[in-house]
């Protein structure tokens, strides 16, 4: 009896490939059986829901009055004299939905950020 080793390495790959096949088989049918019991959310269920609920926001300040805009249509979205008055009107008018500050780092920004740390901290 001969040694093939080229035989050898040709049956270890198929081995493999076969092996591997049987293992994302088995665990996709898992998967799929849990996000249709509702133990877990797709993964593309979960990235939708995050995009569809945040709210980019531009804050400008007039007076001594903050106030919120949607940064890609300008629209009104709320107002308030502090970050946690301004938090909270987004969270009446929004429920369900997340807020972001986006822009440049001016000084209403830097200011924003900071009130934000101090509400996490009394939190």
């Amino acid at each position: 009896m001969e040694f093939d080793f080229l035989s050898f390495v040709l049956g270890i790959v198929v081995g493999l490939f076969i092996a591997y096949s049987i293992v994302r088989i088995a665990g996709r049918l898992l998967y799929n059986k849990l996000v249709s019991e509702g133990v877990i959310k797709s993964v593309e269920e979960e990235e939708n829901k995050t995009e569809s609920n945040r709210i980019e926001m531009k804050v400008e300040k007039h007076g001594d009055v903050l106030y919120a805009f949607r940064k890609d249509t300008d629209d009104f979205i709320c107002q308030g004299a502090d970050f946690a008055e301004l938090k909270n009107n987004f969270a009446k008018r929004f429920p369900g939905h997340n807020g972001s500050l986006e822009g440049t780092a001016t000084e209403l920004h830097e200011e924003l950020a900071r009130q934000k740390r101090e509400l996490s901290k009394t939190a």
